[in-house]
C-alpha cells in the first residue's frame, strides 16, 4: 500500500465576483495521510468512479472549509477539526477522533463513528449509521430509507423520517425525539426527554428512560412492553390505549403512565395521544420473537439500500 503525506493529484481555482475559492482534489486510488492544514476545499474521487482514493486525517490536519467523498472513496478521521464533511456515491467514513461541524452522508453511503465530536449529522437517501461513541451537539436527522444502529452517544435534537429504521441499543440520550413519515424506531436502552411519534412512524420501546413527555399523534403507534402497566394509577393490563378528544395530542390531558419495561427500566412519564394513534401495552416478548424483530428490521434496512443500487 502507497503511503502519500503531501501529495495532491490537482489543485483549481474557481473564481466567483472577486473571491477566489481553491479546490484540492485527491483521485489517483492511492492512499494518502493527511496531517497539515488544506486550506480549500477538498474532493476525493469526484467523476471518477471505481477509483477508491483513501484518505486518512491524523493528528493536526485541519481543512476549514469541506471535506467531500465521492464514488466509494474512503475517509477515516484520527483527529483535529474538518468544518463541513460530505459523503456521497457509497462513499464511506470512519471517524475515530476529532470535530468535524456537520457531517451529511446520502446516495447509499455508510457512516462509523467510535468518538469525536460534530455538531450536526444527518444521513440519507438509503445511507448506513453506526455510532458507537462520539457525541452530536445539536441535532441528528435520519430520512430516505437510512439505517442506523445507535449504540452510545447522544445529541441534543433527534429526528426520524421518511422510512428510516433506527435501533437504539445502549447509551443514546436526546432531549428531543421526533418519528415521523412511516419511520420505524426500536428503543431498548438509553435517556430521552420528549419522544413524540407522527404521521404513522411507529417506535417500539423494551427499555430506556422516558424523562419528560411521551406522545403519540396522526396514525402514529408506540408500543412498550413490559409488565404491571398502570394509567394514573390504575392497573390496565395489556390494552391499546387511545386519544380522549380524538383532537391533537397537545390538546388532550396528560396523563401518567406507570410500569417497569421489559429490560427492567422503570417507566413513569406523561403522555398524549392525539387523533387516531395509539399507545399499545403488550407482555414481554419471547426473546427469540425480538431477535426476529430486530433482525427483521435490520434485513429491510439491507434489502432497501440493495434495491437502490
Amino acid at each position: 500500500m502507497k503511503i502519500l503525506t503531501h501529495v495532491v493529484m490537482a489543485t483549481v481555482c474557481l473564481f466567483m465576483s472577486s473571491a477566489s475559492i481553491a479546490l484540492t482534489e485527491f483521485r489517483d486510488g492511492e492512499t494518502h495521510v493527511v496531517d497539515y492544514k488544506i486550506d480549500d476545499d477538498v474532493w476525493i474521487d469526484y467523476q471518477t468512479p471505481n477509483a477508491q482514493t483513501t484518505i486518512s486525517l491524523v493528528n493536526y490536519a485541519y481543512i476549514p472549509f469541506t471535506l467531500r467523498g465521492y464514488n466509494n472513496s474512503k475517509i477515516s478521521i484520527y483527529g483535529y477539526w474538518i468544518n463541513y464533511l460530505d459523503i456521497l456515491d457509497n462513499s464511506y467514513a470512519t471517524i475515530n477522533n476529532g470535530y468535524v461541524g456537520s457531517l451529511n452522508a446520502t446516495d447509499n453511503s455508510q457512516v462509523l463513528i467510535n468518538n469525536g465530536t460534530m455538531d450536526n449529522l444527518s444521513i440519507s437517501a438509503n445511507s448506513r449509521l453506526a455510532m458507537k461513541g462520539g457525541r452530536i451537539y445539536n441535532s441528528f436527522v435520519s430520512s430516505g430509507n437510512s439505517f442506523a444502529i445507535l449504540t452510545s452517544g447522544g445529541t441534543l435534537y433527534t429526528t426520524i423520517s421518511g422510512n428510516s429504521n433506527i435501533i437504539i441499543n445502549g447509551g443514546w440520550s436526546s432531549y428531543s425525539f421526533h418519528t415521523t413519515d412511516l419511520s420505524h424506531t426500536i428503543i431498548n436502552d438509553g435517556l430521552l426527554g420528549y419522544v413524540i411519534a407522527r404521521d404513522n412512524s411507529q417506535i417500539t420501546i423494551s427499555g430506556g428512560l422516558i424523562d419528560i413527555l411521551l406522545a403519540a399523534a396522526n396514525n402514529s403507534r408506540i408500543t412498550l412492553s413490559g409488565s404491571n402497566f398502570t394509567v394514573d394509577g390504575n392497573p390496565v393490563g395489556f390494552r391499546e390505549i387511545k386519544s380522549i378528544f380524538g383532537k391533537t395530542y397537545d390538546s388532550e390531558p396528560y396523563r401518567i403512565l406507570s410500569g417497569t419495561l421489559a429490560n427492567g427500566n422503570t417507566i413513569n412519564s406523561q403522555f398524549q395521544i392525539g387523533q387516531n394513534a395509539l399507545i399499545n401495552l403488550v407482555p414481554v416478548p419471547e426473546p427469540s420473537s425480538l431477535l426476529a424483530l430486530i433482525s427483521g428490521i435490520a434485513t429491510l434496512g439491507f434489502l432497501k439500500r440493495r434495491k437502490s443500487r
